[in-house]
């Protein structure tokens, strides 16, 4: 049976199960939206088309200013003028075309799953100096952004499907205050969040989130400190009669020792999980002085997806925080798709690596040549065996609607 055409107007939900029923042998879940039926991406084979496979993505979607920086080391203060510069580069960054572009990409893909980092949200309130209230006028949501983006782009394709909201991680949640050159004073919060995006025609079984125990932070002269708290989104997701859990996370970057603490910790929530599927900005390589959390990630019987289908190192950061370097500086992979259990990977790419995936945004200081991100995305195609314990669930699997 020929794979259906996709050049034109068409129904997602008919792809998918035109393509389950020409294979006979299982559904081709999140397959690639312009050519969905032919199941394939970069570094995959023919021979894979048979399988079922499951398409997930992550995404970190760049905040356009350095995270870190505004405490003064000599005074154990919060420098006001910086987190002002921090600010304003955000607003620069131009976020709304941003979202739209890397939400296009994942239009192309159409991936089941989608794991989203520095899913941020930037408000602003007077200058109160801590007091309650919190600053609580929303300048930026990028994950609403993101949504919105994904939504409009889903549209333009006219696939009758949408992607759902089923899991998101609250973590840093800090206020500061901000100085302009002028002498303008308000305060700036900023509550970095990761989400999980699962398509609507696939069911989300469960969801867990949780707040890693051990956090980078940075004590100020007052007592207080400033926590840069981190932690994991997951969903249990029915696809063909194979569930599988999908993880994504933000480990800490700044600290190594933080960092593999909360691999560790990681690992353990996924551990014993008949198939899991890990995707996320891990701030850890595969070698060299950043390699510990990677290690505990994959001696704790995680398979990284790169190194198991591609030659090559596969950089996917940084390019600079506030995104306007011409050429491209993406020197380390540290954005991973991992599987485990009965989850093992087909093939990966990368997503916004060409100079050519840069937009033209108008910005507060005019039109700006932008990198969506400073990091790439990763797409991966995974396999997941069925639920072999749940005889309803294989007969799902090998005869899917």
């Amino acid at each position: 049976m020929d794979a259906p055409s996709t050049d034109g107007p068409v129904s997602r939900r008919s792809v998918l199960r035109a393509v389950g029923t020409a294979t006979g042998a299982g559904a081709l879940v999140g397959s690639a939206g312009r050519g969905a039926a032919r199941g394939r991406i970069d570094g995959g084979s023919p021979s894979t088309r048979l399988q079922r496979r499951i398409r997930v993505a992550t995404r970190n979607l760049g905040l356009g200013a350095r995270l870190y920086g505004f405490v003064d080391t000599e005074t154990r203060s919060i420098d006001a003028e910086t987190v002002y510069g921090r600010y304003q580069q955000v607003r620069a960054s131009a976020p709304a075309a941003r979202m739209r572009a890397m939400a296009a990409g994942v239009a192309d893909d159409l991936p089941a799953v989608v794991g989203l980092q520095e899913a941020a949200r930037v408000r602003r309130g007077p200058d109160d100096g801590g007091a309650e209230p919190d600053a609580g006028t929303t300048v930026f949501d990028f994950l609403a952004l993101f949504r919105d983006g994904l939504a409009r782009e889903l549209d333009r394709y006219d696939f009758d499907i949408g992607y759902e909201l089923a899991a998101v991680s609250d973590n840093v949640d800090e206020e500061f205050p901000a100085e302009g050159p002028d002498g303008e004073r308000f305060d700036v919060r900023l509550s970095d969040r990761d989400a999980v995006l699962v398509r609507d025609d696939l069911t989300v079984e469960g969801t867990e989130t949780g707040t890693f125990g051990l956090n980078v932070s940075a004590p100020l002269d007052d007592g207080t400190q400033v926590s840069v708290d981190r932690g994991y989104a997951l969903a249990v997701v029915a696809a063909t009669g194979a569930p599988f859990t999908f993880a994504t996370t933000h480990l800490a970057v700044g600290s190594r020792v933080v960092r593999e603490a909360q691999a560790a910790e990681l690992s353990a929530v996924l551990a014993d999980r008949e198939s899991v599927v890990l995707a996320g900005d891990l701030n850890t390589t595969p070698d060299g002085d950043r390699s510990a959390a990677y290690r505990r990630l994959v001696d704790g019987g995680l398979t990284d997806a790169w190194a198991a289908t591609r030659d090559g190192p596969g950089p996917t950061c940084c390019q600079n925080p506030q995104l306007r370097n011409d050429g491209s500086r993406l020197g380390i992979r540290i954005d991973h798709v991992m599987t485990g259990g009965a989850a093992t990977p087909l093939a990966v790419r990368r997503r916004g690596v060409g100079p050519e995936r840069r937009i033209t945004a108008s910005t507060p200081d005019g039109e700006a040549e932008l990198w969506p991100s400073d990091h790439a995305g990763v797409v991966a195609d995974v396999r997941v065996e069925p639920a072999t314990q749940d005889p309803l669930a294989v007969l799902a699997g090998l005869f899917p609607r």
